[in-house]
């Protein structure tokens, strides 16, 4: 398992990372507004391509954590991290697409677009990380605590 200070040092290139981010002018199309680009082929005028981002998150070792255990109670041991996976996801607008078992796939952008997909997307992340994490090891009375994201 990573250390803490390990931890805060993701958190803080992923801030300073998403901190570098852009929005992205495109057209309806999806080319670069301005690049005088034109698609060869016909557009459904009702379609329209997007940008968007995925992410995609799941439990290490979810296999050691419920190996020994019945399927009722592995499932009720790995939803509250899916919750707080869930949670992490829609306070910054994605919408959780699937879940995996052990995980979930969850998409920024769309169906309503958005330039800012991208650092949504991160900040879901690092959210979805520092709630995981805050819930500590169910075998465990200790809970664990990740820094604060500025």
């Amino acid at each position: 398992m990573q250390s803490y200070k390990s931890v805060a040092s993701i958190i803080a290139r992923l801030n300073s990372t998403i901190a570098s981010f852009r929005p992205i002018s495109r057209n309806r199309c999806g080319n670069r507004a301005g690049s005088g680009s034109n698609p060869t082929h016909s557009i459904d005028p009702d379609s329209e391509r997007r940008f968007v981002t995925i992410l995609r998150a799941d439990v290490v070792d979810s296999t050691g954590l419920v190996a020994e255990l019945e399927p009722e109670a592995a499932v009720s041991r790995l939803e509250p991290a899916l919750a707080a996976m869930r949670g992490a996801v829609r306070q910054f607008g994605g919408i959780v697409s699937k879940e995996l078992g052990d995980g979930l796939a969850a998409v920024f952008g769309a169906p309503i677009a958005d330039d800012n997909h991208a650092p949504l997307a991160c900040h879901a992340a690092i959210e979805l990380v520092r709630r995981v994490g805050s819930l500590g090891d169910p075998d465990s009375t200790q809970t664990s605590e990740l820094p604060k994201s500025s």
